[in-house]
């Protein structure tokens, strides 16, 4: 016990004495968060109406693969010859959209012997799911950017400007116009997929 209460009063000198990794006091890193969910959401909520347009229609409106998502190898084993081929967390991405999308206009479907494929599917479930990729990756850069300028080799340059500095960084960064299409265009969500997991 006497151990565990040591731990304790440790940490909270380091907290208070603006150690390594530790937020200065005062700073409201999740309200500068929340500016930048803010204005990504801002930014690009005028593209929910969008359509599904030029490969859209092959790894979506035809994939018959993200219908279900059960059993999971289905959603897991993309088609080939489409933007999501060897893209299965895409795959599994878009098919948590489709489920999620209301149901197409009733008596729309596919070419004859498309098996039924939808040619009428609502695209806003698939633009939430594009710009919350697109806002996790902000806050990820927010996080990075942050972290990094309290570590110890730039503590005592940074240390206490860095959540304001990681706000500038991933504000610039969520809004800028050169995201638009990994935002806007739905099967750029492989693109925004592999920058926010690697």
């Amino acid at each position: 016990m006497a151990a565990v209460v040591a731990r304790r009063r440790a940490s909270e000198t380091r907290t208070r004495t603006g150690q390594p990794g530790r937020v200065p006091r005062g700073v409201p890193v999740l309200l500068l968060a929340a500016v930048v969910v803010a204005a990504g959401a801002w930014a690009y909520s005028s593209s929910f109406p969008g359509v599904f347009v030029l490969d859209d229609v092959r790894a979506i409106v035809q994939n018959s693969t993200i219908r279900t998502l059960w059993p999971l190898s289905t959603p897991l084993w993309p088609p080939s010859e489409s933007t999501v081929a060897g893209r299965p967390v895409a795959n599994l991405s878009f098919a948590i959209s489709y489920a999620l999308a209301p149901a197409a206009v009733a008596g729309t479907t596919g070419t004859p012997g498309a098996s039924g494929v939808p040619i009428a599917m609502d695209a806003t479930a698939f633009h939430v799911g594009n710009l919350l990729i697109h806002l996790a990756a902000a806050l990820v850069l927010f996080g990075v950017v942050r972290r990094t300028l309290v570590s110890q080799r730039l503590q005592a340059r940074f240390g206490a400007a860095a959540p304001w500095i990681g706000l500038v960084v991933a504000l610039a960064w969520v809004v800028h116009p050169l995201q638009t299409s990994a935002v806007t265009y739905i099967v750029q969500r492989v693109e925004s997929l592999m920058g926010l997991i690697c």
